[in-house]
C-alpha cells in the first residue's frame, strides 16, 4: 500500500504538471480505479486546478446519474462539466449521507478520472508535445483608433473606437478617422484617403488629408509619400496628398523636416511654424491651417455620430416591440420607480419582467442610454420565459470587459434539459450556442473574435435557430459569423434562466462563476427566425 500510495501521488504531480505519458496516465488511472482515497483526492486535485464546471443538478437518483455517464462521455458540452457531476454528487452523498461511497459512486468517480485523464493526455493531437511553455500572446499593432466617423474597413473589418491597427494599407471614400499610434503620434485622417502602416513611428500617405500632432516623446514620427517623407520635430503639421502624388506639407507649430522621396540628407529642407511647402516646385507659402479645420473637429463628429445612433436605436426600439414574434424584449431602460427591475418591453408585458441581482446600471453604448454592469459572481438578473418555439433568435448589444472565466454567460437556462439553450462566451473569445437536444447536448460555436485587443467594446450580437433551414447562425455587428447545420429538430424551451451569469436548479447548490464580466444594454428573445436584414437592422447597420 505504502508503495502504491507513493506512487500514485508520483503521477498525480506529472498530471498536474501537465508531463504525463499515456503510460503513465493508464497507472494512475488503474490507481484511482482500485482505491476510492485516491479517487477523493484526484477529485479535490483537480477542482483546486480549476479543472472543473459545474453542471445539472446533482440531486438526483444514482441509477439516473450513472445511466448518464457514457452520454456525458461523448457529448459536445465541456467533459469537464460531466467531471464535476461526479464531484458535485460525492459532495451530496457525503454531507447527506454519512462518508462512505457507495460502489456505484466509487465506479463514477474512477471514470470521470479516466474522462479527465483521456482529455489530458490521450487525445491531444499526436503532433502536440505533452508539455510546452505557455506562450505569451503577441501584439503586432503600431496604432489604435481613437475616434472614427462613418464606415471604415480595413482589413476586412469594419472598424470602431478602440481597434488596433496592424501593418498594412487602408482606403477609405468618405468619413474620418482619429488614430493613436503606440509611439505617441496623434493623427487624423479625412476620406477619401488612401494610407500605408508601416511601424508605430511611420506611415505612407498614398493620398487624402492628414493632420498630425506630436509631442517630444514621438519626436521623429515621419509620414512619406509619393514625393517626399516628412519628418517631425515635435509639432503639429498636416499633409495632403493628391490621387497623383501631388504634396503639400503644412507646419502648424514646431518645425520638420521634408526630404525628397528618396530621403536624401541634401535635400533637407527645415519648415517652421506658419510655412507650408508645395514638394514638386520646393515653392514655400503661408500655412494656410483653415483647409484642414475639418480635421480639428472630429470630436464633435464623433459625438454627433453616437448622438444620432442612440436616436435610430430608439426608432427601432418603438418598432420592434411592437413585433408579435417578439417574446421578450428588454431594452436595459431604467424605471426610476422600479430601479430594481428589468423591464419586458414585449407585447407579453409584465409578466416576463426580470429581477436584478447584484448587476449595477451604468451609460450604455452611446449618450443617453443605460446598461446593466455584471461584474462580481452574484450578478445576474432572473427571469423566466415560459412556452416552447420551433425557432429562437436571440439579439443583445454587449460589451465584453473580460473573457477571464471558462464561461461568460449571455442568457442561461438553470439546468441543461431537452430543448434548453445556453448562450455564452467561452475563455477563448468564441460565442458558443448550447443546446439540449433529445440524446444530447450540442455546442454550436463560432470561431474566436474577441480577444485582449477587442475588449471594452459594444458589440451586437445575434443567433439565429431555424428548425426549417436546420441551422444555428451567428452573427457579430450585423455581419455573419458562422453558420452550422442543427443537429437535431425539436422545441425550444427557456423557463427559470438567468441573464448575464448561471443558476442551477437547486437553490442548495453551488454553481460554477459564469458571470459576464462586462455590460449589457439591451436583449431580445424571438419565436422566429429572423433573416439577415432584419439582423442587419437590429445592429443599425
Amino acid at each position: 500500500m505504502p508503495d502504491q500510495e507513493k506512487r500514485f501521488h508520483e503521477l498525480l504531480g506529472l498530471l498536474l504538471d501537465d508531463e504525463i505519458s499515456e503510460s503513465q496516465t493508464r497507472d494512475l488511472v488503474s490507481l484511482v480505479k482500485s482505491n476510492p482515497d485516491f479517487s477523493r483526492e484526484l477529485r479535490q486535485h483537480l477542482a483546486m486546478d480549476s479543472r472543473l464546471a459545474q453542471h445539472e443538478n446533482e440531486s438526483r437518483g444514482a441509477d439516473k446519474f450513472v445511466a448518464s455517464i457514457e452520454a456525458a462521455v461523448s457529448a459536445e458540452e465541456d467533459a469537464d462539466e460531466f467531471v464535476n457531476k461526479v464531484v458535485q454528487l460525492a459532495d451530496y452523498q457525503e454531507s447527506d449521507h454519512g462518508t462512505q461511497k457507495t460502489p456505484w459512486l466509487v465506479a463514477a468517480l474512477s471514470l470521470a478520472a479516466c474522462v479527465v485523464l483521456a482529455l489530458v493526455v490521450l487525445q491531444r493531437p499526436a503532433d502536440l508535445p505533452l508539455h510546452t511553455e505557455a506562450v505569451e500572446p503577441v501584439d503586432n499593432g503600431v496604432a489604435v483608433v481613437s475616434g472614427i466617423v462613418g464606415e471604415v474597413v480595413f482589413k476586412g473589418r469594419e472598424l470602431e473606437k478602440g481597434d488596433v491597427i496592424e501593418p498594412g494599407t487602408l482606403s477609405f471614400e468618405s468619413g474620418y478617422l482619429a488614430l493613436e499610434f503606440y509611439r505617441g503620434a496623434r493623427m487624423t485622417v479625412g476620406g477619401p484617403a488612401k494610407l500605408e502602416f508601416i511601424d508605430g513611428q511611420k506611415v505612407r500617405c498614398h493620398f487624402g488629408k492628414v493632420r498630425a500632432q506630436v509631442p517630444q516623446v514621438a519626436k521623429g514620427f515621419t509620414v512619406l509619400t509619393p514625393e517626399s517623407q516628412v519628418v517631425d520635430l515635435g509639432t503639429e503639421f498636416a499633409v495632403e496628398v493628391g490621387k497623383k502624388g501631388q504634396t503639400e506639407i503644412h507646419v502648424f507649430d514646431g518645425e520638420v523636416e521634408a526630404y525628397d522621396v528618396a530621403g536624401t540628407p541634401a535635400s533637407k529642407k527645415l519648415l517652421t511654424a506658419g510655412k507650408a511647402l508645395k514638394m514638386a516646385e520646393l515653392k514655400e507659402f503661408p500655412a494656410e491651417i483653415e483647409r484642414f479645420v475639418d480635421l480639428v473637429d472630429i470630436g464633435k463628429k464623433v459625438r454627433r455620430a453616437r448622438r444620432s445612433r442612440f436616436e435610430k436605436w430608439t426608432q427601432r426600439s418603438a418598432k420592434t416591440r411592437k413585433d408579435e414574434r417578439l417574446i421578450a424584449y428588454y431594452d436595459f431602460e431604467i424605471d426610476e420607480t422600479r430601479e430594481r427591475m428589468l423591464l419586458n418591453r414585449s407585447l407579453r408585458g409584465a409578466e416576463l419582467d426580470g429581477a436584478i441581482v447584484g448587476a449595477t446600471w451604468s451609460e450604455g453604448p452611446w449618450p443617453g442610454k443605460s446598461a446593466l454592469s455584471f461584474k462580481r459572481p452574484g450578478d445576474r438578473v432572473r427571469i423566466n420565459i415560459p412556452g416552447e418555439y420551433e425557432a429562437v433568435t436571440l439579439s443583445a448589444w454587449v460589451r465584453v470587459d473580460g473573457i477571464d472565466r471558462s464561461h461568460s454567460s449571455l442568457l442561461l437556462t438553470d439546468g441543461y434539459d431537452e430543448g434548453e439553450i445556453h448562450w455564452q462566451f467561452k475563455k477563448e473569445g468564441t460565442l458558443v450556442t448550447g443546446i439540449r437536444h433529445p440524446q444530447r447536448g450540442h455546442n454550436y460555436n463560432t470561431k474566436a473574435f474577441v480577444n485582449l485587443k477587442r475588449l471594452g467594446r459594444w458589440i451586437h450580437l445575434a443567433t439565429v435557430i431555424d428548425q426549417a433551414g436546420k441551422t444555428v447562425t451567428h452573427y457579430a455587428n450585423g455581419r455573419l459569423l458562422q453558420v452550422t447545420e442543427l443537429k437535431a429538430t425539436h422545441p425550444f424551451r427557456f423557463g427559470n434562466a438567468s441573464i448575464g451569469n448561471w443558476d442551477r436548479p437547486n437553490t442548495g447548490a453551488s454553481s460554477g462563476i459564469r458571470n459576464l464580466n462586462g455590460q449589457m444594454a439591451e436583449l431580445m428573445v424571438f419565436g422566429a427566425a429572423l433573416s439577415k436584414a432584419e439582423i442587419r437592422r437590429l445592429a443599425l447597420r
